[in-house]
């Protein structure tokens, strides 16, 4: 496995990706507003030349801002998320972040988890944020 920053080739294959894990997924031209943005930081984890995984953030200094992470459903359970969201983090640590932050569906108990696991905590709630009507869980990871 190894990771790759995004690129043009990958578009197609990220917003198909998108649709099949998201109810919410980003759309092609989102995908490709992000990845002409110089804010913009995304990389995909490939295994075989297929991506199993990725992630994108922000870097609005100091803080970065974390869009989307995902691993398709075949792939979870094998600590895979842990392994990207470490790598965004040392990825944004190269870009002098100090402080992350993202926003989660509250009834996403793993992503929860995974978050906390690497330092993030509850700071706020957005009441309905998501288009069904759930909340999200704003989380912030700052350094210490």
């Amino acid at each position: 496995m190894e990771f790759r920053k995004w690129s043009e080739s990958d578009r197609l294959e990220l917003f198909q990706l998108e649709k099949d894990i998201f109810s919410d997924s980003w759309s092609l031209y989102a995908i490709d507003e992000s990845m002409g943005c110089p804010a913009f930081v995304g990389y995909s984890l490939i295994d075989n030349g297929e991506i199993i995984g990725y992630y994108g953030f922000y870097a609005i200094m100091p803080e970065g801002h974390i869009a989307n992470i995902a691993v398709v459903e075949k792939y979870r359970g094998k600590n895979l998320g842990f392994a990207l969201l470490s790598h965004l983090i040392q990825m944004g640590d190269e870009r002098e972040i100090t402080d992350y932050t993202l926003e989660v569906r509250a009834g996403n108990v793993p992503a929860l988890n995974l978050y906390k696991r690497l330092g993030f905590q509850q700071e706020g709630l957005r009441k309905k944020y998501y288009g069904d009507g759930e909340d999200a869980v704003i989380m912030w990871r700052r350094k210490k």
